[in-house]
């Protein structure tokens, strides 16, 4: 049951319906526990397209705090999530009315992540189409 709303909010949200991917993502805020990185930056990228800023830029917070006490990701993972998080955080504090402190999020050389080391999964549900081999890379 869980899978299957996580999908769908990948999905709504693909497809630019935030108020459904919002809809799967508070059901699962039910079930799971321990919300990981993948989890809040969808929030946040959900939110940013609602236009809820605040919220937006919370997620991405999380994400970043997750990510620096985690080891489930290999160096190149970790850095691109964190570059995708900060992006986001930076776009919700420049078009909100948020307080701006950038310091919370890292100022990563994007063009040093080896996109070949990123699985698969993290470049599609997660695309940081900033990056200068962006184009290259066949996802």
């Amino acid at each position: 049951m869980v899978s299957k709303h996580w999908i769908n909010a990948l999905h709504t949200s693909f497809e630019g319906e935030y108020q459904k991917a919002l809809m799967h993502l508070d059901y699962l805020d039910k079930f799971l526990r321990e919300k990981d990185v993948e989890y809040h930056l969808l929030r946040g990228a959900v939110n940013y397209g609602l236009n809820n800023d605040f919220k937006a830029l919370e997620s991405a917070k999380n994400a970043i705090e997750i990510l620096k006490n985690t080891d489930r990701y290999n160096e190149d993972e970790k850095n691109y999530l964190l570059a995708y998080a900060s992006n986001l955080g930076k776009l919700a504090l420049k078009a909100g009315k948020v307080t701006k402190d950038l310091s919370a999020f890292p100022q990563i050389d994007i063009a040093s992540v080896n996109l070949t080391n990123v699985r698969r999964h993290l470049k599609k549900t997660h695309p940081l189409i900033n990056h200068p081999d962006w184009n290259l890379q066949s996802i």
